[in-house]
């Protein structure tokens, strides 16, 4: 036996009967067509030829519940005292799920996984080189891939400590040589970390690396997340199981996608994505976006001034059916304005919601405000600051407030350390802010850790076009938004997407239907029939829109 033959590979798994690594209730004892998840995963990953032991570690206190679960000996069970933490990249991932990377900083699926001290130091105790970190509702990893990324590393470890793939969450693993994961718990961060961008170390993408264990391109744009972790993928991975038969264990990865790509077609319950405006209040934005105050703007944003408290309950109440919904406070109007946006996040936490973003020029994170918002369970704040200099600031918004929002972004950074919501400066990229694009991302990205650059949008021809160029696809596809995401006007007006911003094609109001009724409105249905038909003249928004690829 050669000495690489020799090297021991194991797969690891952390389980754990209250939460998951997400954070949302604990899924691993429930049946899923038949079978409690944590074993369909261990049944998948038994299926490996190159893996030589499969540990499942677990709170000390749950070990036998655990074992009883899995119901086999095959399977070492090991239950710690030190409590493993809910991953803090999490609030990153929140809004990529779906994806293997994206998100906040680029972060990516293994970065949702913590390891501690205690997991290091008993692998180590058993001689292991590679370890294989797979989450435990990963009930349909595909067999095929573990196998082709585990002999990819063996071939690249010495100069690849990792090694990943692409394919879309829960159908694979990652990789680690044990000293590279010695090092992730000792320097107390994430495989992320070290693949995404750093204005002070740049590298190339470790996409093209020989780290990357190469997939085919199905496997890595499925737009599925198949990890039964929350409830929305509980029951699309019950109906995939249910569909394929009596013998789910002879699927690989390519026909298990094919199978969800025919199921993506069916509209769940309630969005993944809402978006909320509470307010009209202008906001400082760019030149000719439509939340600055101007003499047309008084004309469509009559009637929808503020919302009203116990209309904003009722949605974020609604909502609380699904455990993966991510919130967006903004829409045209300056939420922080609000005078109850405490008590509207609040009742969204309270309600479930999953992930809370709030759009915001800055110029009020101040005072109450800001001490209120670093106390809240909000997860992210997206500052529109759309320059790097006073000049440019002034040029393009019109008003001389970039040192005063500059300053408070400082002063709010330092109060909330690593506790409150992550601030992400944004930027517009237009013809005029361009110039400035490169000094502001990295900037930033120094000062905070991160930062966006969002292309000009505008609003399906509704305002005039300050974009660098079309970045549109040569071929049109169907809108994703329609979808995924739903849009909430001040007055409660559900339209039909987020580029409606004047609300010319309402399909309800929450005060008189259900989020479900209203998602599946027989105009939502049409249009997103329309758009799977490649009708996109179905109306004058959708026949001029240029976001439907993002």
């Amino acid at each position: 036996m050669s000495e690489d033959e020799k090297r021991k590979r194991t797969a690891i798994i952390y389980a754990d009967l209250e939460r998951s690594a997400l954070d949302t209730p604990s899924r691993i004892a429930m049946s899923l067509a038949g079978q409690n998840v944590l074993s369909r995963t261990i049944s998948r990953l038994k299926q490996v030829q190159a893996l030589d032991e499969i540990v499942v570690f677990c709170p000390a206190d749950q070990q036998e519940k655990i074992r009883g679960l899995l119901d086999t000996n095959s399977v070492l069970v090991q239950g710690f005292n030190e409590p493993v933490p809910v991953s803090n990249r999490v609030k990153r991932r929140k809004w990529a799920l779906s994806s293997w990377r994206g998100g906040i900083r680029e972060a990516t699926v293994f970065d949702e996984q913590s390891f501690t001290s205690e997991m290091v130091q008993f692998l180590r105790d058993r001689d292991n080189y590679t370890v294989l970190a797979v989450p435990a509702e990963a009930v349909l990893l595909a067999p095929e891939l573990v196998e082709g990324l585990l002999e990819h590393h063996r071939k690249h470890g010495d100069e690849m400590r990792f090694t990943f793939c692409q394919a879309a969450p829960g159908l694979c693993g990652g990789a680690y040589r044990m000293d590279l994961l010695h090092e992730l718990v000792l320097n107390k961060t994430y495989i992320g970390d070290l693949l995404n961008y750093s204005p002070e170390n740049t590298q190339a993408d470790l996409i093209v690396q020989e780290c990357n264990y190469k997939v085919d391109p199905e496997l890595y744009t499925s737009e599925f997340r198949y990890i039964a972790d929350t409830e929305r993928n509980f029951a699309g991975l019950q109906k995939l199981l249910e569909q394929m038969g009596d013998n789910p264990g002879t699927w690989d990865a390519k026909a298990i996608v094919a199978l969800q790509q025919k199921q993506a077609q069916e509209v769940d319950i309630l969005p993944r994505e809402v978006e909320i405006e509470i307010t009209t209040t202008p906001s400082l934005r760019i030149k000719g976006y439509p939340h600055r105050n101007d003499q047309e703007r008084a004309q469509w944003s009559a009637g929808r001034k503020q919302m009203d408290l116990e209309i904003f309950k009722k949605i974020v109440e609604d909502l609380g059916q699904y455990d993966d919904i991510c919130l967006t406070i903004g829409g045209v109007g300056e939420p922080l304005a609000h005078p109850e946006l405490p008590k509207m996040i609040q009742a969204a936490k309270e309600a479930g919601i999953f992930g809370i973003n709030i759009e915001t020029d800055g110029r009020l994170l101040k005072g109450q405000v800001a001490q209120s918002l670093s106390e809240s369970p909000v997860d992210v704040l997206s500052v529109y600051v759309d320059a790097h200099s006073r000049g440019l600031y002034r040029g393009i918004k019109g008003e001389d407030a970039f040192e005063e929002v500059v300053g408070q972004l400082a002063e709010y950074s330092e109060t909330i350390k690593s506790n409150g919501p992550m601030i992400i400066p944004h930027l517009v990229k237009s013809r005029e802010t361009m110039s400035e694009m490169e000094e502001f991302y990295d900037g930033w990205i120094s000062k905070c850790g991160s930062a966006v650059i969002v292309g000009y949008n505008d609003y399906a021809g509704q305002i005039e076009n300050y974009s660098v160029m079309n970045m549109c696809p040569p071929h049109r596809r169907p809108c994703r938004r329609v979808s995924r995401i739903m849009s909430i006007l001040a007055d409660g007006s559900v339209t039909i997407c987020g580029q409606d911003f004047q609300g010319k094609s309402i399909v309800g109001n929450v005060g008189e239907k259900s989020m479900t009724d209203l998602w599946r409105a027989n105009e939502m249905e049409e249009l997103r029939k329309a758009h799977q038909q490649e009708n996109f003249e179905i109306n004058e928004l959708c026949a001029s829109c240029g976001e439907w690829h993002r």
